[in-house]
C-alpha cells in the first residue's frame, strides 16, 4: 500500500518480508538518499556528494538535450543519458532516491506502454505527482534521460512517485541502480532471439 498523502515516505529494503520490511529514509527536508544499501543519515561529505551528482549530472543531460535539439535531430531520446551515464555515476540514486513514494518498474515483453500509462493515471487522479518515461525510451539511458529533463536545474525531481517503462532485459541494471519500491513484471516472451540469442 501507499502511504497516506502527506505522510512520510517508507522505502524498503529490497528483498524484505513482511516484518522484516524495514523504513529507509524519510521526507521532511532531510531525507537519506538510497545509494544502493540500507544507511543512516550521510555525513557532511556524502550529502555534498549527491548534491554536486544531482547538480551535474542534470545540467549535463540538459545541456546535451539542448545541442541535440539545436542540431535538428529528433532521434535522440536516449544521448543525454549516455552523456551522464558515463561522466556522472550514481546520478540515478542520487536523484531517484529523494522520491518521497520511491519508484515503480513496470518490465515484461508486452503490454508495458500500454500498463504504465494506466498506473500513471491511476495514481494522478489520486492527486500524485508523477515521473514517467512518456516518451517510451525504456532502457538505462533513455530513463537517465527522462530523469535529467524533468528534474530542476539544481537536480530537484519535483515529484511525489517515478513509474518507469522498462525493457525487461535493462531492468536489472536500472533496478540496481535505483533499487524500486514496488516491480510490475507483466511476461518474457522468447520473441527477440536477434537481441538475446538462445
Amino acid at each position: 500500500d501507499l502511504p497516506p498523502a502527506g505522510g512520510a515516505a517508507r522505502p524498503l529494503r529490497p528483498g524484505a518480508r513482511g516484518a522484516d520490511r524495514e523504513p529507509l529514509g524519510r521526507h521532511d527536508g532531510a531525507s537519506r538518499v538510497w545509494s544502493g544499501r540500507p544507511q543512516g543519515d550521510p555525513g557532511h561529505g556524502e550529502q555534498r556528494a549527491e548534491r554536486v551528482r544531482r547538480l551535474l549530472g542534470t545540467l549535463t543531460g540538459k545541456a546535451v538535450a539542448a545541442a541535440v535539439r539545436l542540431r535538428g535531430r529528433s532521434a535522440g531520446q536516449a544521448m543525454p543519458g549516455r552523456v551522464v551515464e558515463r561522466l556522472v555515476p550514481g546520478y540515478l540514486a542520487a536523484v531517484l532516491g529523494r522520491l518521497p513514494r520511491g519508484v515503480v518498474m513496470i518490465t515484461g515483453t508486452n503490454g508495458k506502454t500500454t500498463t504504465t500509462k494506466m498506473v500513471v493515471e491511476v495514481l494522478r487522479a489520486n492527486g500524485l505527482r508523477v515521473l514517467t518515461n512518456a516518451t517510451g525510451s525504456n532502457m538505462t539511458r533513455g530513463i537517465i534521460s527522462s530523469v535529467s529533463q524533468q528534474a530542476t536545474l539544481t537536480g530537484r525531481l519535483p515529484f511525489d512517485i517515478a513509474v518507469f517503462e522498462l525493457d525487461e532485459a535493462y531492468a536489472p541494471q536500472v533496478a540496481a541502480a535505483a533499487p524500486p519500491a514496488w516491480v510490475l513484471g507483466l511476461n518474457a516472451s522468447r520473441d527477440q532471439l536477434d537481441r538475446f540469442g538462445e
